[in-house]
């Protein structure tokens, strides 16, 4: 068993990662009309920003899944942050000007290292660390990182940059918090064997836990997991949508603010927008932790996507009344862009969940890097370009009244991917107790051979699928 004090440590140190991580993301969309102006940009290359930012932790999560299965996690997830806390420091130090905008795409690019270091093993950890009800109550707390970071993140760019009249000093404050917590990580996190939690008590004096396979193995045994797949398509479609609110919402606002008033204040903005996102991620992430628990500890067993479903079809029709109320009632628009976010943050914990319950331990970081890249490759990677490219392609005049028609229609795609990912989950409602039942009856024949330990280093696939 591992100390309660460093059980605790690890739990604040994932969570702390994951907040400035999250900071750092949406300060870009706090300052971002400035940043426009400071490089010279248009919508189209300015969600290049994000775009990128994501796709190089597209290009590292499948790396550090891997590396998190075969050797010390917490050590991997710190040196992922301490590059991301250096490179995002040296961001903030570029100079102004059109011919410079490509080193920072460059530079953006490569700070997808820290996320993907965390994101891919942190949750396999606390699978390790807890089960059940704990399990799913930890992984609330961790996605709270998100929801409290990217409303920081706005604070932070607006009211830094409106306080130091620029937009590097808000570059500068995440990168602080990651790197302490990437060096408390490498010095006193706890790390488990792979399926300790799953194998209480029955883990070898190695302290190797399960032993991992090889990565084919892991692959062709993750992508014929059906509702990992079909859950994994879901959430893509729900990240485009939450990419495009996150990114281009304060924004749009801003522009449409300014058409009607003929002024407006994107400090004032971005701070709203952040404590609306930061609140209503706190409510929804909680809100869908607690269901899915109550409704499973009462026989629900597929309340997890079924959750993800509502939640995923609710926040599109609330993304389309945005983007309709927008311009007659900004108070009305407020409560639903709460309304919205809460909805799609309701996803995130049992998304976790579902990996982790039908995934076997030695093969969970890789899943979860797996289902990061491709969610977020064709999710939140993709939609803020994809939607600048189609707010350009409608419009060309920089006046407010045309920049906000445009991205409004261009969003309108947001919806319809809701509504395809509510159908995706409802698929997996389909195969997700079966998958279930094959993870658990693999843990109990894997579990077997932790009473010989000649044969616990000894596990073949072809063992381990004689349990089916």
């Amino acid at each position: 068993m591992v100390a309660k004090i460093r059980v605790i440590i690890t739990v604040m140190t994932c969570f702390t990662m994951s907040l400035a991580n999250n900071m750092d993301r949406n300060v870009v969309s706090g300052v971002l009309p400035n940043l426009k102006r400071a490089f010279q940009v248009d919508d189209q290359l300015s969600g290049l920003i994000q775009t990128l930012s994501i796709c190089g932790f597209l290009l590292f999560a499948p790396i550090f899944g891997y590396l998190g299965d075969r050797y010390n996690r917490n050590h991997v997830m710190a040196f992922g942050m301490l590059i991301w806390s250096s490179v995002i420091m040296v961001s903030s130090f570029i100079p102004e000007g059109n011919q410079h905008f490509w080193l920072l795409l460059l530079l953006r690019a490569t700070v997808g290292i820290g996320e993907a270091s965390f994101a891919s093993n942190a949750p396999s950890i606390f699978a390790d660390l807890f089960t059940k009800d704990n399990r799913s109550r930890i992984l609330a707390l961790f996605n709270l990182g998100i929801s409290i970071g990217s409303g920081l993140g706005y604070w932070i760019g607006t009211t830094v940059n409106l306080a130091t009249h620029s937009w590097r000093a808000a570059f500068r404050i995440a990168p602080c918090i990651g790197g302490a917590a990437a060096i408390v990580c490498a010095l006193f996190n706890a790390n488990p064997p792979h399926g300790e939690a799953d194998i209480r008590g029955q883990i070898s004096k190695s302290g190797h836990g399960i032993k991992p396979t090889s990565l084919k193995e892991d692959i062709i045994d993750i992508i014929t997991t059906k509702t990992f797949i079909w859950t994994t398509i879901g959430f893509t479609c729900q990240l485009f949508a939450t990419g495009v609110m996150a990114f281009w919402g304060p924004s749009i606002i801003f522009y449409v603010v300014i058409s009607s008033k003929g002024t407006a204040n994107l400090s004032t903005i971005g701070s709203i927008f952040g404590l609306v996102l930061c609140i209503s991620g706190i409510v929804g992430t909680i809100l869908g932790a607690e269901i899915t628990r109550w409704a499973k500890k009462h026989g629900y067993q597929c309340a997890d996507v079924i959750l993800c479903a509502i939640a995923s079809g609710a926040s599109g029709i609330c993304i389309y009344a945005v983007s309709i109320l927008i311009s007659y009632n900004m108070a009305l628009t407020w409560a639903i862009i709460f309304v919205t976010f809460m909805f799609l943050c309701m996803v995130w914990t049992p998304i976790l969940d579902i990996v982790l319950y039908t995934i076997i331990p030695a093969r969970r970081s890789t899943a979860q890097a797996f289902q990061i890249t491709i969610s977020h490759l064709f999710g939140d990677a993709f939609s803020p370009y994809v939607i600048g490219a189609i707010a350009d392609s409608i419009t060309t005049s920089k006046d407010p009244v045309s920049q906000s028609y445009a991205l409004r229609y261009a969003m309108m795609a947001s919806p319809f991917l809701c509504i395809i990912g509510c159908g995706c989950f409802l698929i997996a409602s389909f195969t997700l107790v079966h998958d279930q039942q094959v993870m658990i009856s693999r843990i109990i024949h894997i579990s077997k051979a932790y009473s010989d330990p000649e044969r616990i280093n000894k596990l073949s696939d072809t063992e381990v699928e004689a349990a089916e």
